[in-house]
């Protein structure tokens, strides 16, 4: 074969393979466009539930404290009456219950010495502080079986 032939139709074999490069290259492009366009019209669409997952947990964050807040609102009297009552009863030696006319009369136990003095350092009721840590563990108890149940809770 005459390499003078391979000389004169090199130009014809570079412009064929740079047509090929083209038309590959644009095969691609298009691959790669529509493959973004499914992306992004993919991750609206988890945006979209995502948005619509947000609102109804909302809502229904909204309905648990509406029902809490009615629920605890019709209990308020009975706990503010019971809470006195469970104090009274806890601690006996604070409360003298003194009979008069058909009533009675929160006192002072006789063998508690009253201090009218101000003090350094204030200095809490270690049962007043043991009812705190009991309800902080009813609270975190509640909360932990909220987050295991998966109750809508709005932050």
């Amino acid at each position: 074969m005459n390499p003078l032939v391979f000389f004169r139709s090199a130009p014809y074999i570079v412009i064929a393979l740079l047509g090929a490069a083209l038309i590959w290259t644009t095969g691609m492009y298009h691959s790669e466009r529509d493959n973004r366009v499914a992306l992004t019209a993919s991750v609206q669409a988890l945006g979209e539930a995502a948005k619509a997952h947000v609102e109804e947990v909302e809502k229904q964050s909204e309905a648990n404290l509406k029902t809490v807040k009615e629920h605890h609102e019709s209990l308020e009297p009975t706990i503010r009456a019971d809470a006195v009552r469970n104090y009274r009863l806890a601690h006996p030696e604070r409360v003298r219950v003194v009979r008069t006319s058909g009533g009675t009369l929160p006192g002072i136990a006789p063998g508690i010495k009253l201090d009218d003095e101000a003090k350094s350092e204030l200095v809490p009721d270690s049962a007043l502080i043991e009812n705190c840590a009991e309800d902080a563990l009813k609270l975190s108890a509640w909360q932990e079986w909220c987050q295991l149940n998966h109750c809508p809770i709005k932050e």
